[in-house]
């Protein structure tokens, strides 16, 4: 929905009439005028990820500015708490500051099939910014812990993820035939490979529950082939908030 200077919600659609939409949101349901509502995904978009389960080949991600002052006061709030969290046994291993991306999607994509997902990614970009009004750039903020697949430790985002599921909204929308993973949230990956129990993940959560690490200011899109080794992969295509 479209609710004048403010940032776009995400909703789902319950029902409408000729002039109204009732629409159930994060943090309730609301009855919104129709030409508040600007169609995302259709529902069934969650259905047809047809690679669902398949090896991912390339990545979708936002990137920071890495010479932002904000992302270097973010990056340096996250080494000092990595710094903390790694005295804890088992914890793993701390990813570089300068690695820090938030993924939107993973996909599997042949060779041939570049090119379709090139241009289907700057369509689905500039559908974005449209219905953002051609931002120069995005800032998150980012706040607490989550534990994910495979021994991953994740900074949870806090400003901005209503803005975020937009548009994953409009990847599963334009991009489903390629992911491989319709899971989604809005996490940015800290540290890898942690084998800490279930009872100290919720004394760990808990603690950094009120650690608020700022913000960090985004300014692209990138396509990226999946790392191999320590090599990390150039990105295959980049798209910006402004040229």
């Amino acid at each position: 929905t479209e609710l004048g200077a403010k940032p776009p919600c995400l909703g789902v659609v319950l029902s409408t009439t000729q002039r109204d939409a009732q629409i159930r949101f994060r943090r309730g349901v609301r009855t919104v005028p129709l030409g508040q509502c600007v169609p995302v995904a259709r529902a069934d978009n969650m259905a047809f990820g047809s690679r669902e389960g398949e090896t991912f080949s390339h990545f979708l991600s936002l990137e920071f500015d890495n010479e932002s002052e904000d992302f270097q006061q973010f990056r340096e709030k996250v080494k000092d708490l990595q710094g903390k969290l790694g005295e804890v046994q088992g914890m793993g291993k701390p990813c570089k500051g300068e690695s820090l991306h938030l993924t939107l999607a993973v996909l599997h994509v042949v060779e041939e099939e570049i090119p379709s997902l090139m241009e289907k990614i700057r369509e689905t970009w500039e559908k974005f910014l449209d219905m953002l009004g051609m931002p120069s750039n995005l800032v998150l903020s980012f706040k607490g812990l989550e534990f994910g697949d495979r021994g991953s430790v994740w900074i949870r985002m806090n400003l901005g993820t209503e803005v975020i599921m937009v548009l994953r909204e409009l990847i599963e929308a334009n991009l489903g035939q390629w992911l491989t993973d319709l899971r989604f949230s809005s996490l940015i990956t800290f540290f890898r490979s942690s084998e800490i129990s279930d009872e100290k993940k919720r004394g760990l959560r808990g603690t950094a529950k009120e650690i608020n690490l700022g913000c960090a200011t985004v300014r692209k899109l990138s396509l990226r082939p999946r790392k191999v080794g320590k090599e990390k992969r150039e990105p295959v295509l980049q798209v910006p908030f402004a040229e």
